[in-house]
């Protein structure tokens, strides 16, 4: 029991100082966007970004554009669950990644959108898929750590946690 309360001790520390995307806002002296990233530090996204990137290649005009797309409507899903459409929200996710499936970012949004409403094996399915194209991605390897958590699944948790601190 002393066992279970310590691991759990510790996996929460762990998802405060990565953050969740569970989590409706993060606090402002957590650095872990570009909005509240410290002053001359780059964004752990901005790291991801340059570290799965390939060394000589640029993103062409037409990849740009597919990519802004993406975006758009991933923002549009999100707008829809924060106005109570998580239904209309869930319809968005699944559109792009029909068109796009190997999209990290849809899969990602629908992910957390699942472990919302408690379908934690889907959920986890999507963290899975997500983490294929970014494997380094600490949000998406927190958030698949709370998914463990929440199905009582404390190892996994814990090795998905350890991963975004290292």
């Amino acid at each position: 029991m002393r066992t279970c309360i310590l691991a759990a001790s510790v996996l929460a520390l762990i998802m405060i100082q990565a953050g969740c995307s569970h989590l409706p806002e993060r606090p402002r002296w957590m650095p872990w966007n570009s909005q509240t990233a410290a002053p001359g530090l780059p964004s752990p996204d901005a790291t991801i970004a340059s570290s799965e990137k390939k060394p000589g290649t640029k993103a062409s005009p037409k990849q740009n554009s597919k990519n802004e797309a993406i975006s758009g409507e991933i923002s549009h899903g999100k707008s829809l669950e924060a106005n109570g459409k998580p239904d209309k929200a869930r319809k968005v996710y699944e559109a792009v990644l029909k068109q796009n499936p190997d999209s990290p970012e849809a899969a990602h949004a629908l992910g957390v959108l699942l472990d919302k409403q408690g379908k934690h094996a889907d959920a986890e399915q999507c963290f899975l898929a997500a983490l294929q194209q970014q494997p380094r991605n600490p949000e998406l390897l927190s958030d698949l750590g709370f998914c463990y958590l929440q199905q009582g699944r404390l190892d996994s948790a814990e090795s998905a946690l350890v991963n975004v601190t290292t």
